[in-house]
């Protein structure tokens, strides 16, 4: 039984489902047990199949109640951003929270270098530091905080699944106090790193879509769900897409694209509209 042991066991991101097959063992050792010969190809073969709960192609961008409360106290390794409202964080938050209104980064798609430097040295984050992001409800507030950081070169940036909510709704605990945090100085990499450009022509499509029908009750949709709800959208091929919404909204789509171990370049972002390349097909055209 190899459900307790990797990724949960340990607290930085977990590989791909599609890296970790590409570097199967003939060893492994895990918590001491060392795995040899038959046992580690079944171990291999587990791990290459491994999509969580939800199967998701690249699950480790999505952390859920349990595994963060598992993880909250161990504040030196686990940064714990809350996006919501200033008000709402005093109320109640999740242990070891820090608070970070999102509406404090204006409504540009990126963080300007200099905001960058202050969030990552006031939050003492390090480089490999996990950092986990909720909102209300693992939405486009906390997706753009995570698409800033990500960009930034930051390689360990998951969202709370379902957010405070379903925080609240695991009977997970609360406090109001906030957490002593020694102030760091990690710089982050250069703005230019991935950089939104303008492109000529025109988009191939055009949409309008609903952020809130990629949720489900207890957060984000399963890998099946979402890819029927990018199907019905449309977005199932590699292109160009002129979709409605602002930066926060285009974060959000490519998050959901990275958990289907997609990737989309956003681009040409005003308040009501973003136009979006994607690439990779394979895994939303799966049945």
């Amino acid at each position: 039984d190899y459900y307790n042991i990797i990724p949960l066991a340990g607290i930085g991101r977990r590989p791909p489902v599609g890296l970790v097959g590409r570097f199967r063992r003939e060893a492994y050792s895990v918590r001491g047990v060392e795995f040899l010969g038959e046992q580690s190809k079944q171990l291999g073969r587990y791990l290459a199949e491994l999509q969580g709960r939800k199967g998701l192609p690249d699950p480790g961008w999505l952390w859920s109640p349990y595994l963060l409360n598992r993880k909250s106290a161990f504040i030196n390794a686990c940064r714990i951003l809350d996006v919501r409202r200033s008000e709402e964080y005093r109320s109640g938050h999740i242990p070891n929270a820090l608070s970070l209104p999102s509406e404090s980064g204006g409504s540009e798609l990126r963080l300007s270098e200099q905001r960058m430097r202050e969030l990552l040295r006031q939050a003492g984050i390090h480089p490999d530091t996990q950092i986990v992001i909720y909102d209300r409800n693992s939405g486009p507030e906390a997706a753009w905080l995570w698409w800033n950081l990500v960009e930034a070169g930051h390689a360990y940036v998951a969202l709370l699944d379902g957010g405070w909510e379903n925080w609240i709704r695991t009977g997970s605990p609360v406090l109001k106090t906030v957490p002593n945090i020694e102030i760091g100085g990690y710089q982050p990499l250069p703005s230019g790193k991935n950089t939104p450009v303008e492109t000529a022509g025109s988009p191939d499509h055009e949409i309008e879509w609903d952020w809130k029908e990629a949720l489900g009750p207890d957060g984000i949709k399963n890998g099946k769900e979402l890819n029927e709800w990018f199907r019905r959208y449309g977005l199932q091929d590699t292109g160009r897409y002129r979709l409605q919404g602002g930066p926060k909204e285009a974060a959000y789509l490519a998050f959901l694209l990275k958990l289907l171990g997609r990737s989309g370049r956003i681009q040409d972002t005003s308040e009501s509209y973003f136009t979006l390349e994607i690439d990779d097909v394979s895994s939303v055209r799966q049945k």
